[in-house]
């Protein structure tokens, strides 16, 4: 994640837990989550917020962080665009360009 990122986070659980977060703390917590993506962080941040009664520790963030990911991997894909494949016109379609490509050669 970029520093931005992660320092709005960290201002948005400072803002909600009413804590003062020493640079110390916050190098501490770069270091730990740092390499984190932007988007699931940002949300463990607001659902620890919403579910725990201090200022999260970085396993507690991470542990959040990993369900964020887990839900993010369940949910439903966006497909690309288009009707979904007819298997009989797929069929169909690849017969027709092996006859065009001819007999595959031995090299």
């Amino acid at each position: 994640m970029d520093q931005a990122t992660f320092q709005q986070a960290i201002g948005y659980l400072a803002a909600a837990y009413d804590a003062e977060i020493t640079p110390e703390r916050a190098a501490v917590y770069w270091d730990q989550l740092g390499g984190l993506r932007d988007e699931p962080f940002l949300t463990a941040c607001r659902v620890a917020v919403g579910s725990l009664e201090r200022f999260p520790t970085v396993a507690q963030l991470r542990e959040q962080y990993r369900a964020e990911l887990r839900r993010l991997s369940l949910s439903p894909q966006p497909r690309l665009g288009g009707p979904p494949a007819n298997p009989e016109r797929v069929a169909s379609m690849l017969r027709s360009l092996r006859r065009r490509l001819g007999p595959p050669t031995r090299s």
